[in-house]
């Protein structure tokens, strides 16, 4: 790799002052953005025979998590490949399906995978491990419709609520209510996969929606339906990191070197597309058009940003996972029961020794 070409992608590792000035181009951006569909599928850089295959599984569909487009944008620009990676991405349906695939051995890597969906695989007899936080701090929510609004925990009783399978808030949606003095059994909970759940509750087939709000909320604002959140941040729930690059152990132990370059080169690609958003649209864009909106994208980016300012990683990298962080979440997953038979230590399920250094 051209070690000056390095030096200026890696630059803003120097200084974060790039974060503000990139928090106003982006409030611009979305304001002024017209939407624009677009769409999304696996993608890799054309082999050859100097890189490493790789697979990864990201956590959910294109459509939904579209900043993580920020993965196809480093293909896109050779970060991968400059690290010796010749990267495929899949689409998952959900945090736990996308740990059962990575403990599996079915990829390498998993891309935006929940503490919560990490943790349970782990005490089934899985031995994953988060190597770089790609999502910092959890916008776990209850969304509904602006002119029917649920305001509080106890308005879901009666409700029906769509709830994604095999996804985080799946696996904490009856913890969250029952930590409010809501009994699940007066909720009416049905399957929802992700992708529909905009569809259904603009539709009324629904009265609210269990999800994050950075991905449904600026999907529903691009369909033109006004939303009313209610955030589990409010309400006892919240994880920090939200989700990350999670890997086996006999990954960490038999290619500790694959893994160093992968989180660099995912690392490079985060900080490029915070910077450039639009990027990440057109990368997306370019893979799958069906799945990718343009004021979906920079809303979503926009979020992520004010996720990271927030997260207090003061000049570490935006990948960095603070321990203080990491040791509250799982302390919050053990008392509500979201965990049964954790580790006491939360670094057995973290480490930040392939983050780079700032």
């Amino acid at each position: 790799m051209n070690e000056k070409m390095r030096a200026a992608r890696l630059s803003s590792r120097k200084s974060r002052r790039w974060l503000a000035g990139a928090a106003v181009i982006l409030a611009a951006a979305v304001t002024a953005c017209s939407s624009s569909s677009s769409a999304s599928s696996p993608s890799s850089q054309g082999s050859t025979a100097s890189l490493t295959n790789v697979t990864a599984i990201v956590a959910n569909n294109w459509s939904i998590g579209q900043f993580f487009g920020y993965y196809l944008l480093g293909i896109k620009q050779g970060f991968f490949k400059d690290e010796g990676i010749n990267l495929t991405i899949q689409q998952g349906t959900g945090s736990s399906t996308a740990a059962q695939v990575v403990a599996n051995g079915r990829a390498t890597f998993g891309l935006d995978v929940s503490p919560t969906a990490m943790i349970n695989a782990d005490t089934e007899g899985a031995t994953l491990k988060m190597v770089g936080a790609d999502a910092q701090v959890s916008q776990l929510a209850v969304i509904s419709l602006k002119a029917k609004p649920i305001t509080t925990p106890a308005s879901l009783a009666g409700k029906t609520v769509g709830v994604p399978p095999g996804t985080t808030q799946a696996l904490l949606f009856t913890t969250f209510l029952k930590k409010n003095g809501v009994n699940p059994s007066s909720v009416h909970i049905v399957n929802v996969a992700t992708p529909s759940l905009a569809a259904a509750l603009k539709e009324g087939r629904i009265d609210a929606a269990v999800a994050y709000s950075v991905g449904l909320v600026p999907t529903l604002t691009s369909m033109g339906v006004a939303t009313d959140v209610l955030n589990w941040s409010s309400y006892g729930i919240t994880l920090a990191p939200d989700g990350g690059i999670i890997t086996t152990a006999s990954t960490l132990n038999s290619d500790s070197s694959l893994v160093k370059r992968f989180v660099t080169a995912a690392s490079e690609s985060l900080e490029y597309g915070l910077a450039h958003p639009e990027s990440i649209y057109s990368a997306g864009y370019a893979v799958q058009p069906d799945s990718f909106v343009k004021s979906v994208v920079l809303a979503q980016t926009q979020y992520m940003q004010q996720a990271i300012s927030s997260a207090g990683l003061g000049s570490e990298s935006p990948m960095y996972m603070n321990p203080s962080s990491w040791k509250s979440t799982l302390s919050m997953l053990v008392s509500v029961g979201a965990v049964k038979g954790a580790a006491a230590n939360a670094t057995t399920y973290y480490t930040n020794s392939f983050v780079p250094q700032s």
